[in-house]
């Protein structure tokens, strides 16, 4: 039962990964555009900024819990490495969601 679990939690994630917001109900900053990330980024109240932030680094344990340690997108990586990686890639997607910023950094660094 264990690996038919296994394998329905990995599946589930490589829809994710290979779909971005495919697949799944997609809510919350995750939606938002990376153009609203980088203008969040830039602003001194920083209240989007970390609201954001914490979306991804939300998004991407949630991965991590539901693959059941076969895939981990946090592992030896700190949450500044990851919103720099995501600052990188808005500035080069803007009309993306963050969401697919997220899935991006899955494939890129999948453990």
């Amino acid at each position: 039962m264990r690996r038919v679990s296994l394998f329905a939690a990995t599946m589930a994630v490589f829809a994710v990964v290979t779909e971005p917001c495919a697949g799944y109900s997609l809510s919350g900053r995750g939606a938002l555009t990376c153009e609203s990330w980088t203008a969040a980024r830039r602003n001194p109240n920083r209240l989007d900024a970390s609201l954001n932030e914490q979306w991804v680094v939300g998004f991407l344990s949630g991965i991590g819990f539901m693959a059941l340690g076969e895939l981990d997108p946090l592992h030896g990586v700190d949450d500044q490495f990851v919103y720099d990686w995501v600052d990188a890639y808005c500035r080069n997607h803007p009309s993306e969601k963050i969401a697919d910023a997220a899935s991006r950094l899955i494939q890129q660094h999948p453990r």
